[in-house]
């Protein structure tokens, strides 16, 4: 393996600067999306999972195969606790695709997008 080798870019760290965020929360930091996977108080350093698939609450109506968008555009500088998700792809940010169909407490298994 090439010695420039650091990580998968699978967990990005970063942040919490808009606030306290808890293990398993949806969110954007610094401008990336993920899950939570370390809570952390408000200032201080977590990791985000930036591609798994997570239980994530989803807008009404959300079937299997739906593709998911943050309200918003998203910049370096963003930070949203917690991520609002639409089914509108106009003016949003492609954030994932449901994996299944949103259950009765408003959640699906969401398939986050790899990011650039």
């Amino acid at each position: 393996m090439a010695n420039t080798y650091r990580h998968t870019g699978r967990h990005i760290p970063v942040a919490s600067a808009s606030g306290a965020i808890t293990s398993g929360a949806f969110v954007v930091q610094e401008g990336w999306f993920g899950v939570a996977i370390t809570s952390a108080a408000t200032g201080a350093s977590l990791q985000l999972d930036t591609m798994g698939v997570h239980v994530i609450a989803v807008p009404s109506g959300t079937v299997k195969g739906d593709l998911l968008y943050i309200t918003g555009a998203i910049t370096a500088a963003s930070d949203i606790i917690p991520a609002v998700l639409t089914k509108t792809a106009a003016s949003n940010t492609l954030m994932g695709k449901a994996v299944g169909d949103r259950d009765s407490a408003g959640n699906a298994l969401v398939k986050l997008v790899d990011q650039p």
